[in-house]
């Protein structure tokens, strides 16, 4: 039942939330990338293949620090590294 409101007396899910939220935000992107294509027209624009290739390594670069935010859980607590004595040395 996509495009039905949820009334205030039933609270959206986290999941929901993310659902409602990230597929807005994913076909505005989309929506984006396609208006940034229209920059390959030739007849409008000049551009070298370098230019076009720092365009595409940000988007990339973007893309995989997106996806790592994903897949990494909250920042771990600081823990000094395992094997030390405590000894002070000197």
């Amino acid at each position: 039942m996509s495009g039905v409101r949820r009334t205030q007396s039933v609270p959206e899910s986290k999941h929901e939330r993310f659902v409602r939220v990230v597929e807005r935000r994913t076909n505005e992107t989309l929506e984006r990338i396609r208006v940034l294509s229209n920059c390959a027209n030739r007849n409008t624009y000049s551009y070298s293949d370098d230019e076009v290739t720092a365009v595409f390594a940000e988007l990339e670069r973007a893309l995989r620090t997106a996806r790592a935010r994903f897949k990494t859980p909250g920042r771990s607590r600081f823990r000094l590294p395992k094997g030390r004595t405590g000894k002070e040395s000197g």
